[in-house]
């Protein structure tokens, strides 16, 4: 990982999702992520509940699909697709894999729907693997941000390193976006830009990496826990904390974990970064509207 891109990645930590003093142990979302007629490169950028626990299985994140949907995941190792899961209707996805925040995977659909992932925000330092040896991987941010590859995503760009987007609406790759060491990225239109290209949120992408293997780091920590002047000192222990998010007919629901007692304010943002309290209380449950798009929930104590 290159000095820039720790950098980078610092800056996100500090930037993004810390847009006020309040402290939070976890924040959780959901984007929309619409698939149109045709394959179409997607991930999922949270980590999903289900069970006693995390579950990004493709049975968890996507549960509903028109019939005949196919999910395919990229085997970097031996370069090639494996084969499909297949939606049925009745019956569910013929198989099963994994899809952690960061994986790319490609969903092949007869039709134009939305898929709405949802779960908890990954934080801490989060490592995503890019194969050398000019191997494909196909990536995203593990973080459910969109932006400029290299300044607000943080990829820590190698020489000859080259990224391929895929355009759905066309169902083609863009040519080459190409890094230079000392200058940058370079666009399929040869115009030098270190910033790179554009990555919608929930999009994966093609990285072919010509060095030996790399890592992509994002950072994301939400604000310490800290005493406050009109309150009992508050620990991470004792701290109001999601347990897990679910949306379903047009309402969301937190599972709220409050070991310290007492009330706690529930936070909504649409961007990360600025908050608005939408409900004060001391249960273990809260329900709300939920109208689509994207969105984020925090819990922070509540100050009298």
């Amino acid at each position: 990982m290159t000095t820039k891109s720790i950098f980078l990645a610092v800056a996100l930590a500090a930037t993004w999702l810390a847009g006020s003093r309040d402290q939070a142990r976890a924040v959780a979302g959901y984007e929309d992520v619409v698939l149109i007629n045709g394959y179409n490169f997607i991930a999922n950028q949270f980590n999903a509940t289900g069970g006693n626990g995390v579950n990004n299985s493709l049975t968890n994140v996507m549960p509903v699909c028109p019939e005949g949907t196919r999910a395919y995941l990229w085997d970097a190792a031996n370069q090639l697709f494996l084969p499909p899961a297949t939606f049925h209707t009745n019956t569910g996805w013929s198989g099963n894999f994994d899809l952690p925040p960061g994986l790319g995977f490609v969903v092949f659909s007869n039709t134009r729907w939305t898929n709405t992932f949802s779960g908890q925000v990954p934080q801490g330092s989060l490592t995503n693997f890019v194969a050398g040896a000019n191997k494909f991987s196909l990536l995203a941010s593990t973080l459910p941000i969109a932006g400029q590859l290299g300044t607000d995503l943080g990829f820590p760009g190698t020489d000859g390193d080259n990224v391929y987007l895929f355009r759905s609406a066309i169902q083609s790759y863009t040519d080459a976006f190409t890094y230079f060491t000392n200058y940058g990225w370079f666009d399929p239109k040869g115009v030098a830009d270190w910033t790179g290209p554009y990555v919608n949120l929930g999009e994966s992408f093609f990285v072919q990496n010509p060095g030996p293997d790399a890592n992509w780091v994002q950072v994301f920590n939400p604000p310490a826990m800290t005493a406050s002047k009109s309150l009992a000192p508050v620990t991470n222990a004792s701290a109001p904390d999601i347990r897990s998010l679910s949306l379903r007919d047009g309402k969301a629901t937190l599972i709220i974990s409050n070991p310290g007692g007492g009330q706690y304010d529930v936070q909504f943002s649409s961007d990360g970064r600025s908050w608005n309290r939408v409900a004060k209380q001391t249960s273990a449950t809260w329900n709300g509207a939920y109208s689509g798009g994207r969105g984020f929930f925090r819990v922070v104590r509540s100050v009298p």
